[in-house]
Formats: structure tokens, sequence, C-alpha cells
């Protein structure tokens, strides 16, 4: 079998959540003997690509690719390319083709339906737009979790059997002790830290856990920092204006910045006291596997994904009570048997995802299209 990867998002330098999902999903399918695996991506006159190796390459700017595709008027994405079986795009756009039998789509999540009000609106209109589109029209559509697979069936009325569900496992450098020193590349003030880590925006929810933060008992702030990871993303003027009048009152909540989520996260996921995830909405919850994974107890937001990806392992607060995330977190913070409760509970969670397996399902499942 012959399948193509729009590569765009894994190749990127700074790859968000759908990035990190499609290099690893392209990765493990090129495990199977029986199966040649192409990734393909626009880079005109050689801007795009540092490494084109391996990757076939369309001499055309990628953003007017979309702009035209937007608008039904794009030519097929493949057609200077080989022939192909099935073409996978893992970023929510189903492109035109050619030469390829079958097209996959990945749809990570609906929150333009869901929350509207925490999506950009250049965003909205587009997700609006490709997504139906996308579908209606793909033979198959990949999802990460079984809470968006009925989202997908509500919202879209299309039948059960035409989405597959791909998760979203940790990878392999979560799974391994780091060496890296976090306390004092980023001047961490205290032993133990309670962890957020996300990129920055309104559906993150970082309000909450920021006000769960100020009514801790004086005597945990003193000994647990909060470590707020992550860069600023769309429409976080607010909140950007919150920590930093925090941090002039804490001198305990520190931030990183951008980090790297092969070489920093991990670390700073290990040598954490407890990571907390207070998002309105996720698709599916890459960082509560990667907490686990890194023997981390978790603190989440009370929605069904991530009660689906916690499993018993974590615990919950409804997504606007910051009295009930700050007994939680008071709760893990001064009962040491109890988070090592929730830290074994985390390690036998883990076992329930492994990106072999999530390879292996799909390519079953893409000989059946």
């Amino acid at each position: 079998m012959k399948i193509r990867f729009e590569s765009s998002s894994a190749r990127s330098l700074k790859k968000s959540g759908v990035g990190y999902y499609a290099n690893r999903l392209i990765a493990n399918m090129r495990e199977f003997s029986d199966a040649e695996v192409i990734e393909s991506q626009f880079d005109f006159m050689g801007r795009q690509l540092s490494d084109s190796s391996g990757v076939e390459t369309i001499n055309f700017p990628q953003k007017i690719y979309a702009k035209l595709d937007y608008f039904r008027l794009a030519f097929p994405f493949d057609l200077t390319l080989k022939r192909t079986d099935i073409t996978i795009f893992p970023n929510y756009a189903l492109w035109p083709t050619i030469k390829s039998k079958k097209r996959v789509v990945t749809i990570h999540d609906l929150s333009f339906l869901k929350f509207p009000e925490v999506v950009e609106v250049k965003n909205l209109t587009y997700l609006k737009r490709v997504v139906p589109h996308a579908v209606r029209k793909a033979d198959l559509v990949l999802t990460v979790s079984h809470t968006m697979k009925q989202e997908l069936v509500d919202a879209y009325g299309i039948p059960e059997s035409k989405i597959h569900v791909t998760p979203i496992p940790p990878a392999e450098a979560h799974l391994s002790p780091s060496s890296l020193n976090v306390h004092q590349k980023y001047s961490i003030p205290t032993k133990g830290y309670i962890l957020f880590a996300s990129i920055i925006e309104p559906r993150k929810n970082l309000d909450v856990l920021l006000d769960a933060y100020s009514l801790l008992p004086k005597n945990i702030q003193e000994s647990y920092s909060l470590v707020v990871a992550g860069g600023m993303g769309w429409n976080s003027d607010d909140i950007e204006q919150k920590l930093t009048k925090m941090q002039k009152q804490y001198a305990t909540i520190v931030r990183t910045g951008y980090y790297d989520n092969l070489t920093d996260a991990p670390a700073l996921y290990q040598n954490a006291s407890v990571f907390v995830m207070p998002s309105l909405y996720e698709g599916f919850g890459m960082p509560v596997l990667e907490a686990m994974a890194g023997k981390t107890p978790v603190i989440a937001s009370d929605i069904p994904v991530l009660r689906e990806v916690g499993g018993d392992a974590s615990l919950h607060f409804p997504t606007n009570d910051p009295g009930a995330l700050a007994k939680q977190l008071e709760r893990i913070l001064t009962d040491k048997a109890f988070a090592k409760k929730q830290v074994v509970l985390g390690t036998e969670n883990l076992k329930r995802f492994s990106w072999q397996q999530v390879a292996k399902d799909l390519y079953e499942k893409l000989h059946t299209i």
C-alpha cells in the first residue's frame, strides 16, 4: 500500500500538537514492511524545507494554495506527484487530489463549534468552511478521542463507521528520565512546583489556575512555585496583564516562554509536584499523558475528553471553580501517600496508549476503505 501524508505540520520547527501528532503517525506508519509512506509538502523555491530529503515538494506558495482551496479554486494537490493509494491530510483541510484512490483527513477538535468565542476570528471562519467539506468528502475521517468521534457524529451526521480514533500517546522522550536541570534553566525558586504547560490562549483557561494559586495557604505558596510553561497565543493580552501583576505579588510564579517538547518538556513534567490542565475544551489532552509518563499526579478540568484520557488516574474540578481546584491542589501537595497513589494509577493508565498500536489499528482500517 502506498500512503502519502501532507506533511507541512509534521515538519514545522515549532510543532504544535497537530504537528507532533502528524510526525509520530508518519514515523510509526513507516514501520510496516509492506507500506510505502511518502511525505509531500509545498516548498516554493526551496524556502520552506531545511531538509527536503525523502519529501516530495510542490513549487507553489502554500498560503496562496490554501486560499485557492478555501474558495474551491485549487488545482489538485498531487498534480505533479506520483500516484498513490491513499493520501492522509492530518490538519483539518482535505485538499483536492487526482492521483490518489482514497482520501483521509484528521479533525482534531470542534472548538470552532463548541467554543467559537475562544477561537481566533480568521481561524473560525476558515474551519467553519473547510471542516464540513472535509468530513463529507473524505473516505475516512480520523479523530483523536472517542469524545471527539461522538461530537463529529452529532455535528455532521456522518456514520460512526466512517470515523476512526487515533489517540496521541506521549513521545518516547517523556518515558525516559531527563537530566536537564529545569530549576536552574528557568530560575524556579522552590524544589516543588505546580506545572501548567500549554500555549496561553483563552480555551486553556489559565485564569482559573492563577486564581486557585492565590487561594492556597501561604505556606504552600512559599514551598511550591507555579510554573507557567508556554508562549503567549491568540487573544492573550488580558491573561498577560494578570500574569505580570501576579508575578509582582508572588515571587514564586515563573514563566518559561516557549519550550521544546522533546528536550525541556520531559524534565518539566518529571520534576513537577503536580500538573494542572484547566482547559475549557480539548480534542484529546496530550499533556495529561505526558505528565503521567513523568510520574507526576494530574489535576484536570472536568470535561468529558479529559476524563476519557486520564481515566481514574486524574483528579477533576469544574472549569469555573478556582476554589475546588485549590482544594485539589492542597490535597495533592500535603498528602504524600495520596499523591503516590495517583502516580501509580497514572502509570497503569499509560498502558492503554502506544504509537505502535495506534499505527497498527490505522493500517488495518486503511485496508477496509
